[in-house]
């Protein structure tokens, strides 16, 4: 018998919204797919469990010799078989993955990478989010991270997983598990430097002091993305990041291109303790000395409820930035309201914009949509591509559920 026992549903949404298919599995994740989509699940609900979050994973990262397999299959393939590796060694398999984030070095190999990733999935379908950019390995056509349910996992404190056999082209654990309970994102944090290393570390300490200001410390840290350039010093940056742990306590590191010249901004996510059942299902916070925006929070806290992850959303082609971006908007509330969710349980997201103008429609688009009192902890990406051609703006967004 499969490990996803698949059962088909149909979701009504409203007298003017077109059904949804859900498919509900024996392990309590839930995907949710958009009318005419075949591919991925348009979002994924998880039921309060045990998360695996992993490291950014690359081809042949260890043996020089495979380093000119030219195919984005052939890599796709190693790099899936690492990461089942490094999810396994944390209790679960690629066939829970609830999300997953996909890197590209050109969005014209996206339709053989995607083939790859549904042969290794078999019927599992989760949220994925495609990123187009130099990536830090450069030998690399694709490299990849996901989270995924682990049922019947209950460590607490959060601990982290490791396979030695597995490459490591980054200090820090394959996979770090995100206990049952509270967890809080961080948006991304920048503080300038005179280089790569001294502004990770300037903005590292920043990022200390918030985790201090939340009661919390970087033992608690689940996963590390940071988003730098030039991309090529991703090895510098992690190096700085490793020292702010112990040896044995690395979280997993994340590294994307972005095309601000010089400059590295560092978001997280971090298990902050027991859940609050009786409390509000999300803390928007501000930190001391922080400004507040209507349009993204410093801090968010999921205290209870599902979590629901949103594969990248793109809007449509026709009709410039402000139909693209609004279109992506709408499609983003129809997803949500399926799953069970809503523009005011959003968490975070991480738009990404490759061009100025869709970044300033996506400024002017923000404010007209979200509750100024709750919007999602957030980071804005400026990269070569969201990978999918001829998209501007690319969409990644975490919720949970209303209650």
């Amino acid at each position: 018998m499969r490990a996803l026992l698949l059962t088909f549903l149909i979701a009504h949404v409203g007298a003017n919204a077109e059904s949804a298919q859900r498919f509900a599995t024996s392990s309590g994740i839930s995907f949710y797919q958009l009318p005419g989509d075949d591919v991925f699940s348009s979002a994924t609900k998880v039921e309060d469990r045990v998360l695996a979050h992993s490291a950014q994973f690359f081809p042949f990262a260890a043996d020089e010799s495979k380093r000119k397999v030219t195919t984005s299959k052939e890599q796709t393939r190693d790099v899936l078989e690492q990461l089942n590796l490094a999810l396994r060694s944390a209790g679960t398999t690629l066939r829970r993955c609830v999300k997953m984030n996909v890197y590209l070095a050109s969005a014209s190999d996206r339709e053989d990478v995607s083939g790859e990733i549904i042969n290794a999935l078999s019927d599992a379908r989760p949220a994925v989010c495609f990123v187009e950019g130099t990536l830090a390995l450069s030998h690399a056509k694709v490299a990849i991270d996901a989270v995924a349910a682990a049922p019947g996992i209950t460590y607490k404190p959060r601990q982290l997983r490791s396979r030695e056999s597995l490459p490591k082209p980054f200090p820090g654990a394959h996979a770090s598990l995100l206990p049952m309970g509270s967890v809080v994102y961080v948006s991304g944090q920048a503080v300038k430097g005179e280089s790569i290393s001294d502004a990770t570390r300037k903005t590292m300490k920043q990022l200390g002091d918030t985790l201090k200001f939340l009661k919390l410390d970087w033992n608690d840290v689940v996963q590390i993305k940071s988003f730098l350039d030039p991309v090529s010093e991703s090895d510098k940056a992690a190096e700085v990041i490793a020292s702010f742990f112990d040896k044995d306590a690395i979280p997993p590191q994340v590294f994307v291109e972005w095309t601000y010249k010089g400059r590295i901004e560092i978001e997280i996510i971090v298990d902050a303790g027991p859940g609050k059942p009786k409390s509000a299902r999300i803390d928007y916070i501000t930190p001391d000395g922080m400004p507040a925006s209507p349009v993204y929070c410093k801090v968010t806290r999921i205290n209870n409820g599902a979590v629901v992850y949103v594969s990248g959303m793109v809007g449509q082609i026709g009709g410039g930035y402000e139909k693209e971006t609004a279109s992506a908007f709408e499609k983003l509330e129809q997803v949500l309201k399926w799953a069970g969710s809503d523009m005011r349980h959003l968490v975070k997201a991480t738009y990404y914009v490759s061009d100025s103008a869709a970044s300033r429609q996506l400024n002017k688009h923000r404010p007209t949509v979200y509750d100024p009192a709750r919007p999602p902890a957030a980071s804005k990406a400026p990269v070569r591509g969201v990978g999918s051609i001829p998209h501007t703006l690319n969409m990644d967004m975490i919720a949970t559920t209303v209650p």
